[in-house]
């Protein structure tokens, strides 16, 4: 989708029986080259976390910045959290605010990738009850926080 126009511009279709191997992976491999072929400048590509997917865009299309959808982000931090919940009881407490802390940290990061890494990892102090740290030589403070 151009984030412009809101529009979408292209699609593929891949079906079993036309490729060999990763579907969803041959699928965006022909989109991007079909893209870059007609001229369309592309600064940035939002996937899932196909490690297929992963590695063709950092080794084919080195220009393109390439971010996750923080849905299927999200769904993976709870399945994993999911498997520490059933030996950790503060890991079953904290999953939702951790999860809730995910979304929040990426509303209001400014669509700046480092930002949302500082405040989505700043909920590790929190958990641990500090709420004033240091990092790279900057006092950073979670305030105004209850629990």
């Amino acid at each position: 989708m151009d984030l412009n126009s809101r529009k979408i511009i292209d699609f593929k279709l891949v079906q079993k029986g036309m490729v060999k191997g990763d579907l969803e992976r041959k699928a965006c491999e022909m989109l991007l080259e079909e893209m870059v072929e007609q001229g369309c400048k592309i600064d940035l590509f939002l996937t899932d976390r196909h490690k297929g997917i992963r590695y063709d865009i950092r080794t084919k299309f080195p220009e393109i910045l390439h971010e996750f959808d923080i849905w299927h982000l999200s769904k993976s931090l709870m399945k994993r959290m999911k498997i520490l919940d059933k030996k950790y009881l503060d890991a079953y407490l904290w999953k939702t605010s951790i999860n809730n802390h995910l979304w929040w940290s990426s509303k209001t990061c400014k669509e700046d990738g480092s930002l949302l890494t500082q405040k989505f990892t700043s909920v590790l102090q929190h958990i641990s009850n500090i709420h004033e740290w240091e990092e790279d030589g900057i006092i950073k403070k979670n305030v105004n926080m209850i629990h």
